[in-house]
């Protein structure tokens, strides 16, 4: 219990706020659960998942058709809470996704029975859970507009980036398959384009995995 409390502390910027009997509350609605690589953690469709919280790895928050296209919305990195995940409890919200860990992930799970009752009776809860879909909105419509907007070499070429993030690898280990469902376009117009970059000098193409050689050659096109 104790440990769970800890955990609970660091996940809910809101904790210290809350009543004892409040905190015991989601103590007993709250549970670590284990996914390997790939596993599907909701599907459109599926009962009110809760309230996630990432201890480790990475979930992929994904749109998808009936045709098999995907369309990644954003991801949820370690130490990152979703709220719309409990869209059931925050009302007026329809917002049905795909969840799929992209890495073996470790997640604590607020269950809706928990959370709902303190949604109705804490103003701090309330005013924090609306701010958080807020947010997601803000980053749902920005995916959107790169999507429908931008032309798909910047988009290829801020996704490479993005997935660098600010260290020094310049190994990101993937495939055109993947890149074209995390981006939402098909397999060969990844291929093609990524064989563009390659020609110009900006990356090296590998088995699994894509070297970005000069950061500001895949720069000039996003910023082109």
């Amino acid at each position: 219990m104790q440990n769970m409390q800890e955990l609970l502390s660091r996940a809910l910027p809101f904790w210290s706020k809350l009543k004892e009997s409040q905190k015991d509350l989601l103590v007993a609605c709250s549970r670590m659960v284990k996914y390997p690589r790939g596993a599907t953690v909701h599907r459109c469709g599926d009962d009110c998942l809760g309230i996630i919280y990432v201890k480790k790895g990475i979930l992929r928050i994904l749109l998808s058709s009936e045709e098999g296209r995907e369309l990644t919305m954003f991801r949820l990195k370690e130490g990152e809470l979703y709220m719309l995940s409990a869209a059931c409890v925050i009302r007026h919200i329809d917002f049905d996704v795909h969840f799929e860990s992209e890495t073996p992930s470790e997640l604590l799970v607020i269950s809706c029975l928990g959370f709902d009752e303190l949604f109705r009776n804490n103003t701090d809860v309330k005013c924090f859970a609306l701010e958080s879909a807020n947010r997601v909105f803000g980053q749902i419509i920005s995916m959107l507009q790169q999507s429908l907007f931008m032309g798909f070499d910047k988009r290829l070429a801020l996704y490479l980036l993005d997935e660098l993030g600010e260290g020094n690898d310049t190994r990101i280990a993937t495939t055109h398959e993947r890149i074209a469902k995390n981006i939402g376009s098909a397999r060969e117009v990844v291929t093609r384009t990524l064989k563009k970059f390659s020609d110009e000098g900006a990356v090296e193409l590998q088995r699994g995995a894509i070297i970005v050689v000069d950061r500001e050659k895949l720069k000039k096109h996003f910023a082109s």
